[in-house]
């Protein structure tokens, strides 16, 4: 018997990100059921689009696909962490997986059927158009918006609370002459979408308040009484959501849900997040566009510790691949994935300050989908770390198939520039740098993003580059300039 953590409840194909190869969960669960037919599938749910504050984190055809995955390679029972019961904001998933768990065998589509038919009377269409609205938005977040303070507003928006109050509104009209059960259920969904409706409405009560340092007390009574406001329709009825882990505290602070009284309890990366977050929803940041120009790197103080012209058959010992294919041909490195640098520079275990210049070009033929012509500077390079621009600075260019372009540090979103986009077959030219705090991103010459840090990433350990490119792709002319610390220091 294994029990086997296998991470990929909301998507099948969820890489793990502790795997230097890059293999998804469901092939560690598949490998290990050549080995034995009885694994319990043992997966964590996380917290990707609010399930553990409450949410409609709804994934329900994807979950299904993971569930049936597993009983067909070996499944001889389910333990999943954690399934907090809040029925009116996430109850047609655990209906589903309940009965699936039961007799897998069973159509769950039928079954989804039957609880919107059994549940909801003459109301079942629209009940059941409400929760496709709601499976809809929440796979809308996780995909185009995975960062865990982005998406939020653009997703949960005027325009989606409108459709979702007017479909409960309309199945509430239908069943006015039905049995009273039917008016009571739909009351009940209504109560999980009021919470949902006051985190939207905290959520920027709180951004505000990180804002202004938590020191605008006007703004703080706004907090605590929407606040109170949600715990109030919480306890409406118990089973709708289910409140004791929603207080105030890190699970909500992580989700962007903050409470006056209660910011040491949020981590202090969490916290910083989204205040960055706020500076850019709110217009107290600079703007997205850079203001300074694209200097020649000589004249500007940097000295050249790395180039590659890619002119040679192998790749060479200056790259290691983390993920994909990589090759060497026509004068660049060809092919897609994720590959860093071998040497730290500007040299081993010594600290500076980088500036990665290069040419990039996408090489998917016609009209196919293309995604990330991205880099990455100050990153640490770890054995078992699949993922190492989440450790520095990291332009994604293009990224989510060619949707968004933006600034991250250790992972957290800086800025964000939705209007530029790769040119398919164009080739790019593309600047990222660490002038001493002072993060800059151009491409073609054109400034991107500024960024000022009090304090910057850079460190012994914390110099090392690489690329990433989810579609195939094309780089050449690589250039690596770096700058020593202030009074050519260096860091114990």
């Amino acid at each position: 018997m294994v029990a086997a953590v296998a991470n990929n409840f909301w998507k099948l194909d969820t890489p793990d990100k502790d795997d230097l190869a890059g293999k998804p969960y469901a092939r560690h669960y598949l490998n290990w059921s050549k080995l034995t037919p009885n694994q319990v599938w043992r997966p964590n749910t996380g917290n990707p689009v609010g399930w553990q504050n409450g949410l409609p984190d709804v994934a329900i055809e994807r979950m299904m696909e993971s569930f049936q995955f597993a009983v067909k390679h070996g499944c001889v029972g389910v333990l999943i962490d954690s399934v907090l019961e809040s029925w009116a904001t996430q109850g047609p998933m655990y209906y589903v997986l309940a009965r699936m768990t039961w007799n897998p065998s069973q159509d769950w589509r039928q079954l989804l059927d039957e609880y919107y038919e059994r549940g909801f009377g003459p109301a079942s269409a629209d009940v059941k158009a409400y929760w496709q609205l709601l499976e809809h938005s929440r796979n809308r977040k996780a995909d185009e918006f995975p960062a865990e303070t982005d998406g939020w507003c653009e997703v949960y928006d005027e325009a989606f609370f409108k459709r979702a109050y007017g479909l409960l509104d309309h199945a509430a009209a239908k069943v006015t002459a039905s049995a009273p059960k039917y008016r009571q259920r739909i009351d009940f969904l209504r109560i999980g979408l009021d919470h949902t409706k006051f985190a939207s409405d905290l959520r920027e009560l709180s951004l505000r308040m990180l804002l202004a340092n938590n020191n605008d007390e006007q703004l703080n009574q706004q907090v605590r009484a929407k606040w109170k406001e949600m715990e109030a329709n919480a306890n409406k009825n118990l089973l709708a959501i289910y409140w004791p882990p929603l207080r105030p505290g890190e699970r909500m602070v992580r989700g962007g849900l903050m409470h006056p009284d209660f910011m040491a309890k949020g981590k202090s990366r969490h916290l910083a997040a989204w205040k960055r977050k706020a500076a850019l929803l709110f217009g107290d940041a600079p703007t997205t566009t850079a203001t300074s120009q694209l200097q020649d790197a000589r004249s500007a103080g940097w000295h050249l510790v790395f180039q590659d012209e890619f002119k040679r058959e192998e790749l060479g010992d200056d790259w290691r691949v983390l993920d994909g294919k990589w090759e060497i041909s026509n004068g660049g490195l060809v092919g897609s994935g994720a590959l860093i640098t071998t040497r730290g520079f500007p040299g081993d275990n010594h600290a500076g300050f980088h500036r990665l210049e290069f040419e990039a070009l996408t090489t998917s033929p016609g009209d196919a989908k293309i995604s990330d012509l991205s880099s990455f500077i100050q990153c640490e390079r770890q054995p078992d770390d699949r993922e190492p621009w989440k450790t520095g600075y990291f332009l994604q260019f293009g990224g989510h198939y060619n949707t968004v372009t933006q600034l991250s540090k250790r992972g957290q979103s800086l800025r964000i520039a939705p209007d530029r986009k790769i040119t398919p077959r164009r080739i790019h030219r593309i600047v990222l740098e660490n002038d001493r705090g002072k993060i800059r991103c151009f491409i073609d010459g054109q400034p991107v993003f500024t960024e000022r840090e009090q304090i910057s990433l850079v460190g012994k350990t914390r110099n090392h580059i690489g690329f990433y490119c989810y579609t195939p792709a094309k780089i050449r002319k690589v250039r690596l300039y770096a700058k020593g610390l202030p009074g050519d220091l260096d860091l114990d």
